[in-house]
């Protein structure tokens, strides 16, 4: 009898090890952004299962900071959706993932989820828009004055006569 069970279970266990499937691009974000602005990136994720699956996606962290459309989403298999990401600024470096989360559509099959974990990183640039670089400036007024100064310095060119 013992025999009888282990040779069933060995039968199903690949049928349950491949039950939900996704697919996920790119694998990781490294977003930079100014501190006045934010900025949008797309996360593509497709469905290489062979039934349908219905998915949630959200960001693990800084929710305030993160938003995306759509979170809710149906793929069938083969099918892909571009998810659009906005991202604005906050701290200087934030981390945190993108969790998307699929579970199968029929009722009758397994119901075990499949998730992947996108890592994104949040780099804020300080400068606002407003904000002057008073070293740039200094830079260029040495750079022009000094050009200047040069060419006073110069020998002036006397027209010659010709008699």
């Amino acid at each position: 009898m013992r025999l009888l069970l282990v040779i069933v279970s060995f039968l199903f266990l690949p049928a349950i090890s491949f039950a939900a499937g996704i697919e996920v691009t790119p694998s990781e974000f490294d977003v930079q952004i100014n501190s006045a602005k934010g900025k949008q990136v797309k996360l593509v994720v497709r469905n290489p299962d062979e039934s349908a699956l219905k998915f949630e996606a959200y960001a693990d962290d800084y929710k305030e900071r993160i938003s995306i459309s759509p979170t809710d989403f149906t793929l069938k298999q083969g099918e892909e959706i571009t998810l659009v990401l906005d991202v604005s600024g906050g701290q200087e470096k934030m981390e945190t993932n993108i969790s998307i989360v699929g579970m199968p559509t029929d009722f009758r099959e397994l119901q075990a989820a499949v998730g992947v974990k996108v890592p994104i990183t949040i780099s804020t640039n300080k400068k606002l828009a407003g904000d002057v670089d008073w070293v740039e400036y200094a830079i260029y007024g040495v750079m022009i004055f000094g050009s200047l100064g040069l060419a006073s310095l110069m020998p002036k060119n006397k027209p010659t006569s010709r008699a």
